[in-house]
């Protein structure tokens, strides 16, 4: 084809608007998706503390004093050992339901894989991409720790009955890939196992360009249309009970984060 087959000039670039999914009726933008996953993450933190943990801390420590009193009750010993295997029983189902709960919450474990755990999110959500396509891979650009703001919860951000009961670790992170890969990796972390809270969620669409040509015929036909890329970034906090504060992880922030495969 020679340079009389086609023009090419400015008008034939257009920039094409990004065509998000809509569930029932409401447009799912990232900004959207955001604001929802910021706002489930801290009403499950909240509740998982006060409704479960909180409560089952105090109930294990009047089993506790309970076991201690009917092992004295010798005058009965049959009926005393009854109750005293009975109350041995809820001792254990509290302690069993309190190691289920602080489960869910961040330990040194989790948080040393964190940054790795991401990454595989990252290499997942780039699964059948072409190597040779990079402008396409989904890249984690920033991964790091905002130590200033992490510590003790004393500013009421999570209601203040969690004040001076649970610590946090806050990371900042930023990515960048198409709304798909955007979606699977949010989706991920929101399935990791510390319990992890999304805020200062923003997103932007990258500019697009469509390219058009004109064919033999003189009708412009379009020669690549490719997806628009979003870049987001966000405000990770890692939640732990104040009796286990998270630990500060060394060499995390020098780690060089994930750019795809």
């Amino acid at each position: 084809m020679t340079n009389a087959d086609f023009m090419a000039d400015d008008d034939q670039f257009i920039e094409e608007e990004p065509d998000f999914p809509e569930v029932f009726g409401i447009q799912m933008s990232p900004i959207t998706v955001g604001v929802l996953l910021g706002l489930l993450g801290v009403g499950g933190a909240v509740f998982a503390y006060l409704q479960l943990l909180s409560p089952r801390l105090a109930e294990q420590t009047v089993l506790n004093d309970e076991v201690t009193t009917l092992e004295q009750q010798v005058q009965d010993p049959e009926t005393a050992r009854q109750a005293i295997d009975a109350a041995n029983a809820r001792v254990q189902e509290a302690e069993q339901l309190q190691a289920d709960v602080l489960a869910l919450f961040a330990d040194e474990t989790t948080l040393e894989t964190l940054l790795l755990d991401i990454n595989g999110l990252i290499e997942s959500a780039n699964l059948g991409v072409a190597e040779e396509a990079e402008d396409r891979l989904a890249v984690l650009s920033r991964f790091d720790v905002n130590r200033d703001a992490s510590g003790l919860i004393e500013d009421g951000s999570l209601g203040e009955a969690v004040n001076g009961r649970l610590n946090r670790l806050i990371y900042n992170l930023e990515m960048e890939g198409s709304y798909a890969q955007t979606q699977s990796i949010l989706r991920g972390i929101e399935r990791l196992q510390p319990l992890l809270v999304v805020n200062n969620f923003r997103t932007e669409v990258q500019p697009v360009e469509r390219l058009l040509a004109l064919d033999g015929q003189g009708n412009l036909v379009q020669v690549e249309s490719p997806q628009p890329r979003l870049r987001t970034s966000f405000q990770l906090d890692a939640l732990a009970p104040a009796e286990t504060p998270p630990p500060s992880p060394e060499g995390e922030e020098g780690e060089t984060p994930a750019e795809g495969t």
